[in-house]
Order: structure tokens, then sequence, then C-alpha cells
């Protein structure tokens, strides 16, 4: 499934998107806030596309956020499902493409999707307390606030 907004494509991972996926994982805020994304080993990250070329895409997603302008990878969003039609979602986007309405647009656009395609799905969102630029997106998402957690609020849509 290929999803096209106004600026922006969001297309499972491959390949040849090495490259500029492991250059935006080196950016800050990727390790603190996405630790289980995150690798400084390029060889990882290449065996971790390879992993999601072959997933189970009635089950998880893998998506490269691809701005149409540039057709350069900005950003990524991994949705996993855990129990029957519920879903984790994490998601991040390029330092250099912060603040410019690019991730609203992509998340908006993958959970209408999702919505479209899978029955009665469930969204969850898992947020540091600390993320206040997530917050405010799930917020202007309409996620609902679902639990305060010690360390995270969770979010689900």
């Amino acid at each position: 499934m290929i999803i096209s907004t106004e600026r922006l494509i969001l297309r499972p991972f491959c390949i040849e998107d090495l490259d500029d996926f492991f250059n935006i994982l080196q950016e800050d805020k990727i390790e603190k806030y996405l630790p289980g994304i995150y690798s400084n080993n390029k060889e990882e990250i290449r065996e971790n596309i390879e992993i999601y070329q072959n997933a189970d895409f009635s089950n998880d997603f893998y998506y490269a956020i691809i701005d149409k302008q540039t057709n350069k990878i900005i950003g990524a969003i991994v949705c996993v499902r855990t129990i029957g039609n519920t879903y984790d979602m994490s998601y991040f986007i390029s330092k250099f493409q912060r603040d410019k309405g690019y991730m609203f647009e992509a998340l908006e656009a993958f959970c209408r999707s999702i919505k479209k395609t899978i029955v009665r799905a469930i969204v969850h969102f898992f947020v540091k307390k600390d993320n206040k630029e997530s917050i405010r997106l799930l917020e202007k998402l309409r996620a609902k606030l679902v639990c305060v957690h010690k360390m995270s609020l969770e979010f689900i849509i």
C-alpha cells in the first residue's frame, strides 16, 4: 500500500533507502525518544530494512516518508500489530524537516488509511512525558490520552 498526500509519499522501505535512513537515525532526539529504532551501525540498519521488506503487511507496516519535491526520505512510520486489531505506532522526522507540518500530514494520512483498511483498528502511541513536540502533534491529531504512566503518556486513535 502506497499513500500519497499533497507533499509526501508514504511507502514500504526498500534497500535503496539505506543511506538516507541511516543519516536520519544519527540525528539528535532519535536515540533519546526511539531507542528501539536507533542504531549507529549501518549493517544493522541494512538488516532491519531487509526484514521490513519481508514483513507481513497484513500485520505490520514499516513506511518511509518521502518528500515529493526532493524524492528523499525525511522520516518513517513503524506500526506493529500487537493483539487483534490493536497496533503500536512509532514515528520520526528529520530535524531539518520539523515544524513544517510534514509529520502531521504523514500521520493523518496513515491513520486514515489504516482505519479504512483494518476494521476497528486501534492505534496506540506511547510518548515520553518530556517529548513536547510529539504530545502537541498527537493532540492536533485528536488522539485521546488514555493513560499516564510513570515515564510516558499513552494515546490512542
